[in-house]
């Protein structure tokens, strides 16, 4: 902001939003999870250079619109890789609608949280890879449930079709099967 008096210059104000403390505990972790972190942002080149070597992002785009923001998530989903993309913003819905998964941050605007599949509801950066880590702890416990489930049916159905082994014993391990799936999904939890 120039500053003037009498129309005559007398210096400049220099204005800027903070970034989120934990912005740089949240790009740590997401890359510790394997994933690769982009900003894309509207803002000018020095804003954006700025928050990102704060944040500790070397890969950033400045000056983007909103469509700009969707193409590159479309481009890189045709490139075959999955996207999740994290906004708060009216310029971020269109991306956050085209994103695998998009993720609206608490306290935006109204728009990215009705336009995301998700929501950060607290606002912190961090929960996000929390919640990619409980994404992920819930797609392998529903892998190893089900195949503890068809095991059990593969296993002992038909060996008590056959009479081989006594149908009580399969009805007991089914309602062991059921409890173990149940501890299983329990383990969640804990996890994130």
């Amino acid at each position: 902001v120039y500053v003037a008096r009498n129309r005559r210059f007398v210096g400049i104000i220099e204005l800027s939003d903070p970034i989120r403390e934990s912005a740089h505990e949240a790009v740590a972790a997401l890359r510790n999870l394997g994933l690769r972190v982009q900003l894309v942002s509207g803002d000018v080149e020095a804003v954006v250079q700025a928050v990102a070597n704060e944040a500790g992002i070397d890969d950033w785009r400045a000056h983007v619109s909103p469509e700009q923001k969707a193409a590159i998530v479309e481009d890189l989903r045709a490139s075959g890789r999955r996207v999740a993309f994290v906004g708060d913003g009216i310029n971020d819905a269109p991306a956050l609608a085209c994103a695998d998964i998009g993720l609206a941050m608490g306290g935006g605007t109204e728009i990215a949280l009705e336009t995301a599949q998700s929501a950060i509801i607290n606002g912190d950066p961090v929960t996000v890879a929390k919640a990619v880590q409980l994404s992920r702890a819930t797609l392998r416990t529903i892998k190893q449930n089900l195949f503890w489930a068809l095991g059990y049916n593969v296993l002992l159905i038909p060996l008590a079709v056959a009479g081989i082994v006594h149908p009580i014993f399969a009805a007991a391990a089914m309602g062991a099967s059921s409890l173990f799936v149940v501890g299983n999904s329990l383990r969640l939890r804990g996890t994130a």
